[in-house]
């Protein structure tokens, strides 16, 4: 069995018994309208990660965008700092285009149980400019196919773990085969350091 079935079966998942409640704009969502990938962290569900048919928000104002409440298990969670594990109970939730893969090691926010968080965002668009207006210059990327900062990182990230390990981790792109726990545990982790 490969590392991402054991996660994609064990870990936590936005299923009927887990999403409490979640609205879009006062209308009732459902685990439908989740898209899974993997990340460091193991599952991801992306809402809203639909290209072709976008929902937008056109007003200001809690009421008027995405709500959810999830069910996290607690219970579930045995590891504590006693045995060697974590304490850390929670979800991060990161906001971000849905042609853009989330990195959520190192963005996001981490959000505890028994709280909520309301979010503001604002769009910043950025425009490479090709010579000779600038240095820039268009690229394409092996595994997206929408060049974005975060999608280059995880792709380069993944293709420096497979020239060093000759495998990739369940959460990065690419074809080659992933790797075991072992080496997950050895060269993946050295080579990241």
């Amino acid at each position: 069995m490969k590392i991402e079935d054991i996660v994609r079966e064990k870990g936590f998942e936005v299923s009927p018994l887990r999403l409490k409640l979640c609205f879009w704009k006062g209308i009732f969502c459902t685990p439908m309208n989740f898209t899974h990938s993997f990340n460091y962290f193991g599952n991801c569900y992306t809402f809203n990660a639909d290209e072709n048919n976008p929902l937008k928000q056109t007003m200001e104002g809690s009421g008027n965008g995405f709500m959810a409440f999830l069910d996290i298990i607690v219970d579930d969670y045995t590891e504590n700092y006693f045995t060697g594990g974590v304490s850390e109970i929670g979800l991060k939730l990161l906001v971000h285009d849905p042609r853009e893969p989330a990195i959520m090691d190192t963005q996001g926010i981490a959000l505890a149980p028994g709280n909520h968080a309301f979010i503001a965002i604002k769009r910043t668009l950025y425009e490479n400019h090709v010579p000779p207006w600038g240095v820039c210059e268009d690229r394409q990327l092996e595994y997206y196919d929408t060049y974005t900062l975060p999608a280059c990182y995880l792709e380069c990230r993944s293709k420096h773990i497979v020239a060093n390990c000759a495998c990739r981790p369940f959460y990065l792109p690419g074809t080659a085969p992933s790797c075991d726990p072992i080496t997950m545990f050895t060269c993946v982790r050295e080579v990241l350091a």
